[in-house]
């Protein structure tokens, strides 16, 4: 991978996860930023119950990826498989979806759906990456991952403007809004194409197998000190970070915790309010 950036220089295997990524994440961003008005439309009965239902979804579905991304890439090491795991992930995930043809019997469906798309990221991350970097020369691997990383952003970004495209296309001329759930499903049914057209690029990913010692098996160092140390500072700035923006969600709004809080940027009328309803997406 020398020279500029071309498709010719992007080695095979990194050039497919990278189109995996890319059309995962316009299925995924396609779903997404539907998610609230499609609970509240479930919840149409107790509109209370909004709030306190998003909260539990997100919390245990980004919670789990988070957990299973550290047994996934482990157990990768072990069985030395990346692409299995890895399309197992990406086809979880694109499976998950027609969970939400079943939201209208309950929010749970949601919850479902949404924690076995979580369990799928979880699952196929720590594989993916291991894949890319053993399919390039260390010093290409930044460029390798910049490269599956930038694809990623695209797809969300084509993925959110499609579902804008999208459901202004099927809003309702008088009102505005979407109003049932059959509005919503016909939204879903085409994000999942573009879940299972990424899945199909991984089948055509060549897998490096690396010779190990018979019977030599990895095992997780739980020691953090017998990890190189820029890595134990990425994982306590990572850590650090995270409970920062816990605390400040925690935090109410009108408090001076908040970062240039004044009575300008939180005004007590909520219809006035620069802020987001929903804490916005990290990592």
């Amino acid at each position: 991978m020398k020279g500029p950036l071309s498709v010719k220089s992007i080695p095979r295997n990194v050039l497919l996860t990278g189109l995996t990524s890319f059309f995962t994440d316009v299925s995924s961003e396609m779903v997404y930023p539907l998610l609230q008005a499609f609970v509240s439309l479930v919840l149409a009965a107790q509109k209370a119950l909004l709030g306190p239902v998003l909260g539990i979804i997100e919390g245990i579905a980004e919670s789990t990826a988070s957990l299973l991304k550290v047994f996934s890439g482990y157990y990768s090491d072990r069985w030395e498989r990346r692409k299995l795991p890895a399309i197992g992930g990406y086809a979880g995930s694109a499976l998950a979806k027609l969970l939400l043809f079943l939201a209208g019997f309950g929010w749970y469906f949601v919850l479902a759906s949404r924690f076995l798309d979580r369990v799928g990221k979880g699952i196929r991350t720590a594989p993916r990456n291991a894949l890319i970097s053993e399919s390039v020369p260390r010093k290409s691997q930044g460029r390798a991952f910049g490269f599956q990383r930038g694809m990623d952003f695209a797809g969300a970004a084509l993925g959110a403007l499609l579902s804008f495209l999208l459901v202004r296309r099927f809003l309702d001329p008088a009102t505005g809004n979407l109003h049932a759930l059959s509005d919503f499903y016909r939204l879903f049914l085409i994000s999942i194409i573009p879940a299972f057209l990424g899945v199909v690029f991984l089948f055509f990913i060549t897998e490096k197998r690396t010779a190990r010692s018979r019977g030599v098996k990895p095992r997780p160092r739980r020691d953090l000190r017998s990890y190189d140390r820029r890595l134990r500072m990425l994982a306590s700035a990572a850590r650090e970070h995270r409970t920062a923006i816990r605390r400040l969600k925690a935090t109410p709004r009108r408090s001076s915790a908040w970062p240039g809080h004044s009575a300008r940027l939180w005004p007590s009328d909520p219809r006035t309010t620069h802020g987001c309803r929903r804490p916005p997406r990290y990592g």
